[in-house]
């Protein structure tokens, strides 16, 4: 007679007699084998081999799980208990207390070892009947990693969210008697993942702009910042001074000609050139700003439209410059007029417009995050927002949720 098949424990020994199926080394243990007469023998378990069956009619017990409390933490978790071996009389029990199954003296093999337990199903008797042996139970993995050094913790999902983010820099200060305007803030979107914690979220403010008697130059505006940055506007040149370089470049003055505030690629534009008697306008996120010629400022720069909130808004135009026939307009997107000295816009990070002779220079406006995802992406988190227009999500339409922050706040995102 062959003996039974190998595998990570053998299989118990059917009615004549013979040897049990091998188990595998470090996986499990040997079946049990044949001594009595009809009457099969124990299937091997983990802890230990499947037992003999010992007289006639009396089957082999299963073989013992194995014990892996101290790797899981949890008292009496035994997993690969062995099955009971069949008999005519009396059946052999499941390895471990039941942890297998129990065979049978009178019909099919137990269907029931231990869910989870990667152990073996009864035996089936096959004394006056022949009857089917009972299915083993499905495998189980654990994972534990280490906590605090020695602990053993219990590993969890980490929940993400993919968001969609507007940043937009504060724009810089205009310049003061024919000077140039004042840069746009970067404009920037993007996406990204956040985990499972708190974000903080910096909204840019405008430069200042700047003042009589000195003619001087403004302020360049900060940046604004979640996951990426948007940089601070340039700001704009004062009499005989260039523009200064950010997101979007400053306008360079009347003295001061090609020597433009440049903008950063993929956020803005660089400013407009300075002329005799007049300066040029500040660089916005869609368009340079305006060339000034003789006596006549330049335009600030047009900005670009955004609509994360639901809203088209445009953001990001540069401010206008100052000459002494004409000043220039700011730019679409919250740019200050040339000449009146003009603020930017307050959370558009426009450029601030130059002063003329006498008058103080619009300051930049200041600058802006929102940040959007689908709704049914946030399903099972709590999303939460703190210093935005709203501490909890609003609708923007088209199945996405938002956060607006006009000042510096934070994020958090966490499991319902």
């Amino acid at each position: 007679m062959k003996e039974t098949g190998l595998g990570g424990s053998g299989g118990g020994r059917q009615l004549d007699a013979g040897s049990g199926g091998l188990g595998i080394p470090t996986q499990g243990n040997n079946g049990g084998g044949l001594t009595g007469n009809h009457a099969g023998s124990g299937g091997g378990g983990k802890g230990s081999a499947g037992s003999n069956s010992t007289a006639t009619n009396a089957g082999g017990n299963g073989g013992n799980g194995e014990n892996v409390s101290s790797f899981t933490g949890s008292s009496n978790v035994i997993s690969a208990g062995g099955g009971g071996g069949s008999a005519g009389g009396t059946a052999g029990a499941g390895g471990s207390s039941g942890i297998g199954g129990a065979g049978s003296s009178s019909g099919n093999g137990s269907n029931a070892p231990t869910a989870n337990t990667a152990s073996g199903g009864g035996g089936g008797t096959g004394n006056t009947t022949y009857n089917n042996g009972g299915n083993g139970s499905g495998g189980i993995a654990y994972i534990r990693r280490r906590v605090s050094g020695s602990a053993v913790g219990t590993l969890r999902y980490q929940p993400t969210l993919n968001v969609d983010y507007l940043l937009v820099g504060g724009g810089g200060g205009g310049g003061v008697n024919t000077g140039g305007g004042g840069g746009a803030g970067g404009f920037v979107t993007g996406s990204g993942t956040i985990n499972s914690g708190t974000y903080t979220i910096k909204v840019g403010a405008g430069g200042a702009g700047g003042t009589t008697p000195q003619d001087n130059s403004g302020r360049s505006g900060s940046a604004s910042s979640f996951i990426s940055s948007a940089n601070g506007g340039g700001a704009g040149g004062g009499t005989d001074q260039r523009g200064e370089n950010g997101g979007s470049g400053g306008g360079a003055s009347r003295g001061a000609g090609t020597n433009v505030g440049t903008g950063v690629s993929g956020e803005g534009n660089n400013g407009g050139q300075g002329a005799t008697q007049a300066g040029g306008g500040g660089g916005g996120a869609s368009a340079v700003g305006a060339n000034a010629t003789s006596g006549v400022g330049g335009n600030g720069g047009a900005g670009t439209s955004n609509s994360y909130n639901g809203t088209a808004t445009t953001y990001a135009g540069g401010g206008g410059g100052d000459g002494t026939g004409t000043d220039g307009s700011g730019g679409a997107g919250g740019g200050g007029a040339g000449g009146t000295g003009g603020a930017g816009t307050a959370n558009t990070g426009g450029g601030g417009g130059a002063g003329a002779h006498l008058v103080n220079a619009g300051a930049g406006g200041s600058g802006i995050v929102i940040i959007r995802y689908l709704t049914a992406d946030a399903t099972g988190l709590t999303v939460s927002a703190s210093g935005a227009t709203s501490a909890t999500p609003l609708d923007a339409g088209g199945g996405y949720s938002y956060f607006q922050f006009n000042a510096t706040g934070s994020i958090t995102m966490a499991r319902a």
